[in-house]
């Protein structure tokens, strides 16, 4: 399942996309929390579904799962929702954080200890012949 949208905010309108539901069944589409029913849709022939809906402009902040079920099938989706400030934080250039580490350090370490095993077992088989 996913959305048309990204950044979501109250009041946003959106295109929730599905899969994986039987032919000819009706998906009740719902965000939670709060329990609210954005609506229904027909699934086609080979199980899928696209409907527009529309999030309450009531919504609060926080996360939100949009699900949707129907014919013994049921799946939720967390869309990216935006934050009430657009700066981002620890970045004042506005690019994305780092999440990650160096791993070159790591990998070049991992080389040299390798190296020097395989010298020290060198030496080691030397000395026995």
């Amino acid at each position: 399942m996913s959305t048309s949208a990204s950044n979501l905010v109250a009041g946003d309108s959106l295109t929730v996309v599905g899969s994986g539901f039987g032919a000819a069944k009706t998906v009740t589409i719902s965000l939670n929390p709060p329990a609210v029913v954005l609506g229904t849709v027909q699934t086609s022939g080979d199980g899928s579904f696209s409907k527009a809906v529309t999030l309450p402009s009531s919504l609060g902040s926080g996360n939100h799962l949009i699900e949707a079920s129907g014919g013994g099938v049921s799946c939720a989706f967390d869309p990216q929702w935006a934050t009430n400030s657009p700066v981002n934080a620890g970045s004042s250039t506005g690019g994305l954080a780092s999440t990650g580490f160096a791993t070159f350090a790591f990998a070049a370490i991992a080389v040299a200890l390798l190296g020097g095993g395989a010298v020290l077992l060198a030496l080691g088989r030397r000395r026995r012949t």
